[in-house]
């Protein structure tokens, strides 16, 4: 079934769309509950939002290509002709003028250089428009796609305090709190943080907008993959260098302790990060459907829900009989990805401790278990019952996250994870496996001190990157819908029973 070209790969999505909760269009955002770790800006002190251009931006953070970095510089400022040059980001509005884009909001009616379901993720989606007008006349540029201010913070005050010689000593003083509390710049050093920033669009946010729904499947928008915050950072390219990379007095300042594993440390929490993200998606999601006074847009739409359930290889048998569904059997679960790297992060929370451990784990599945029969005891979701069982979880990912930020991740913490992933013995799908594969990758890169069958470690890594497709398509000359169809296929030929046997070599490799 999975087709021969990428247009096909992406049409095979289907044009069966059932009646939905199709409130993208229109409706208004709705809350959401608190973040974790994500204090509010106070504009009384940040001053009011703005988008600037990112000329502004890319004019001192591209001199560091010429040499001549002050050593308590916090940057490389490399960082601008990196995004300008390398970053897929930046292409990201004009891939709605292109001809693919086009043909979509033909087919779902709508403009897609103005619509918000669009911008929001391709660009910006000015719902302000004192902030539109002040954005305009500082001429900002949509074309610029996701620029500097959309991910470090939309506030002039902190473009103004962070540069220059007058400035550099009393901003130094500050906190990354103060930093974006009072200057409204985003702390994207914070592994939580910076996930939420980035799973809005990864992953989605009904509150921003940033919803990507069945019908703009059907219509040809790429499937969104599997979600691993620190390999998705890692082949962006990254514009800026790891703490561990840093002077000691840039590292002093940014509170960096000496040994400390910083990419598994994203990988872990951000895994949690990520799963709450879904989780939040599906709460308000369902919430806004429960609302509807028509019955037909109380359902979920099909998006939330496991695509290879649906298209996929014809065989018998096949491994998809066996996996361990939690909901009813005979109706597409909601996709299972966000759950893959969670044993992680309760492995971390209570290292020596197995019967915390198994406390963390019990309440998990006892909350997953109500959370999968509310989304298939009707066909496609009792929307009240989704909303409280995903809020629940929503709950239980802060909790967690909590408790795993004050721990340490040094190299006994990357070995236990390493170990933890490689003793995955349950059927996963192809995007949990590839969030398997990804953390482990990450963190075997900057485990300190290989094991003694590192070469062989690394052969097996080589044969799940081709099988699993690892390698994103980053930078931009690397055409996102020329990889797809690639994906495509090694999804239909993915072999559980050949992920299990090379994770078995992992575990016994690394236990050499």
């Amino acid at each position: 079934m999975i087709g021969s070209t990428a247009r096909r790969s992406c049409l095979l999505l289907g044009f069966a769309a059932v009646a939905s909760c199709a409130w993208w269009l229109s409706a208004a955002a709705q809350p959401e509950p608190p973040a974790l770790a994500a204090p509010k800006v106070d504009e009384t002190k940040a001053g009011k939002r703005l988008f600037f251009p990112s000329v502004e931006c890319v004019v001192c953070h591209s001199k560091g290509m010429e040499g001549g970095v002050r050593e308590d510089s916090t940057s490389d400022l490399t960082e601008g002709k990196v995004w300008q040059q390398d970053d897929k980001h930046r292409l990201a509005y004009l891939a709605l003028q292109g001809p693919r884009a086009q043909e979509m909001g033909k087919r779902l009616g709508i403009d897609v250089t103005k619509e918000r379901s669009c911008l929001a993720c391709h660009g910006v989606w000015f719902d302000d428009a004192e902030v539109k007008d002040r954005s305009l006349n500082a001429k900002f540029k949509l074309e610029e796609g996701v620029s500097c201010a959309v991910c470090h913070g939309p506030y002039a005050r902190w473009a103004d305090q962070h540069h220059g010689l007058q400035n550099r000593a009393e901003w130094q003083k500050k906190t990354r709190d103060e930093k974006q509390t009072e200057a409204g710049m985003t702390d994207l050093w914070d592994p939580v943080r910076r996930t939420k920033v980035c799973a809005s669009c990864h992953i989605g946010n009904t509150a921003e907008g940033k919803v990507v729904t069945h019908d703009m499947y059907v219509a040809g928008h790429p499937p969104l993959p599997g979600f691993e915050i620190a390999s998705f950072c890692r082949q962006m390219p990254m514009h800026w260098k790891l703490m561990r990379d840093k002077s000691p007095a840039v590292q002093k300042l940014l509170g960096y302790k000496a040994g400390e594993l910083e990419e598994t440390r994203l990988v872990i929490e951000g895994g949690v990060a990520s799963f709450r993200e879904a989780m939040n998606l599906y709460a308000t999601q369902a919430e806004h459907c429960a609302a509807q006074a028509d019955k037909s847009n109380r359902l979920l739409d099909m998006a939330n829900f496991d695509c290879y359930s649906c298209h996929h290889e014809l065989r018998y048998p096949a491994w998809r009989m066996t996996r361990n569904n939690l909901g009813l059997a005979g109706r597409p679960p909601l996709r299972p990805w966000p759950t893959a790297l969670l044993a992680l992060a309760i492995r971390q929370a209570a290292p020596q401790d197995a019967n915390r451990r198994q406390e963390l784990w019990r309440s998990l599945q006892a909350k997953l278990q109500k959370l999968a029969l509310a989304a298939t005891e009707e066909p496609f979701g009792d929307a009240p019952s989704v909303a409280k069982a995903a809020k629940d979880l929503v709950q239980w990912s802060d909790d967690l996250l909590r408790e795993i930020g004050r721990t340490q991740y040094d190299r006994a913490a990357a070995l236990q994870a390493l170990r933890e992933l490689a003793a995955v013995k349950e059927v996963v799908d192809f995007d949990s496996a590839r969030q398997i594969a990804w953390a482990f990758e990450t963190i075997y890169a900057e485990l300190p001190e290989k094991p003694a069958a590192a070469a062989r470690i690394e052969s097996v890594l080589k044969e799940l990157r081709d099988s699993l497709q690892l390698a994103l398509p980053a930078g931009q000359k690397t055409e996102l819908l020329k990889e797809l169809d690639r994906t495509l296929r090694q999804a239909s030929q993915y072999s559980p029973t050949r992920f299990q046997a090379s994770l078995k070599q992992l575990d016994a490799l690394l236990a050499e």
